[in-house]
């Protein structure tokens, strides 16, 4: 399983693809003894990185994403929790203490 991060992704985990994101494997030897990433583009043509779930928070404190949205797709507002929002992004959460910390501001 791959997820986002926003220190990877100008800033934002949440990404929305198209039918052709152009995915690509790249090695990397030395990140946490070796790991896989997978580049591609989202919809509106930004370069996108996905790294292996268990490397998340693994540099430094970022939003994270395992889902991406296909375009053209409206999401259903319930599938987080009975119909709670989803959480935005915590990358500019003034705090900083913990990502679990902004999001629980953030949510109403």
């Amino acid at each position: 399983m791959y997820a986002f991060e926003g220190i990877d992704n100008h800033g934002t985990a949440r990404m929305t693809l198209g039918s052709n994101p152009g995915f690509t494997v790249e090695h990397r030897p030395d990140s946490l003894g070796g790991v896989s990433v997978i580049r591609g583009r989202a919809t509106e043509g930004s370069p996108l990185l996905a790294v292996p779930f268990y490397a998340l928070a693994s540099r430094e404190m970022s939003s994270q994403e395992v889902w991406a949205q296909p375009a053209g797709l409206k999401p259903d507002p319930g599938w987080r929790g009975g119909g709670a929002p989803a959480p935005r992004d915590a990358s500019d959460c003034p705090a900083r203490k913990s990502d679990r910390d902004c999001l629980e501001r953030r949510l109403p």
